[in-house]
């Protein structure tokens, strides 16, 4: 569907050229249908392909007309196109600067490393308790949700030192290393400890085996969903 009102009237205005020239040079020139619509594509686009056959003085006549109006159309709507795409790109160069200096204001806040369920409920509580916090977030349709609930983001990859620096690692109070795989985590953990010597982290983990490497790798404390779940269940039926 186009939203642009530009770009929906100059595309309304250029099909309406290619109706009127399909059926005029039908009706003027007798031409099948095929050629009327070929005629006219070749001559509001300006390819200088030529005749397919020999027009007629009215027919000529008519050409005229649908150069003269039927490329403004095809120009319009180039226009609006471009038009369109420079707003959208400069709206989302001013939102991702936003957005930065949003996070440089941050102080003892939060980072959060994954948006996944684990992710988002960390966002929920640390929204109700009123603490400041930043989700880095590489997926897109977890992004969408993101920005729907308001949150400070990243969009980028969380074991990467340059997302760790622009979401503030230096001046944050605490990691939360939750991405879905433990060796994207682990390497969390390793980039965050280097980069902030005392910072809080909390990692997860779906393997027991990877506990102590989290550990080791300078993690402060590690949350393993699936054994968590595991124990409330054990102990629901005990």
């Amino acid at each position: 569907m186009i939203k642009n009102d530009k770009i929906r009237h100059a595309f309304l205005a250029t099909v309406g050229f290619l109706v009127l020239g399909t059926v005029g040079y039908r009706l003027i020139e007798h031409y099948p249908l095929l050629d009327s619509l070929y005629m006219t594509v070749i001559t509001i686009s300006t390819v200088g392909f030529g005749e397919i056959h020999t027009l007629s003085p009215v027919g000529r006549v008519f050409t005229i007309f649908l150069i003269l109006f039927g490329f403004g159309s095809i120009g319009f709507l180039a226009h609006a196109f471009t038009e369109q795409l420079i707003e959208r790109a400069s709206s989302q160069k001013l939102g991702k600067r936003t957005m930065q200096k949003r996070i440089q204001q941050l102080r003892d806040h939060y980072i959060i490393c994954g948006f996944g369920r684990v992710g988002e409920a960390a966002a929920e509580h640390f929204l109700k308790v009123g603490a400041e916090f930043v989700v880095i977030e590489l997926d897109a349709d977890q992004i969408a949700i993101i920005k729907e609930q308001g949150y400070a983001f990243l969009e980028g990859d969380a074991t990467r030192e340059n997302f760790l620096l622009v979401a503030g690692i230096k001046q944050a109070s605490a990691l939360l290393a939750l991405l879905n795989a433990d060796p994207e985590n682990l390497f969390t953990v390793l980039t965050a400890r280097e980069l902030n010597p005392t910072l809080n982290i909390i990692a997860r983990t779906d393997m027991a085996s990877s506990e102590s490497r989290m550990l080791r790798a300078g993690a402060d404390s590690i949350i393993s969903p699936y054994a968590s779940a595991g124990r409330r269940v054990a102990d629901k039926i005990l």
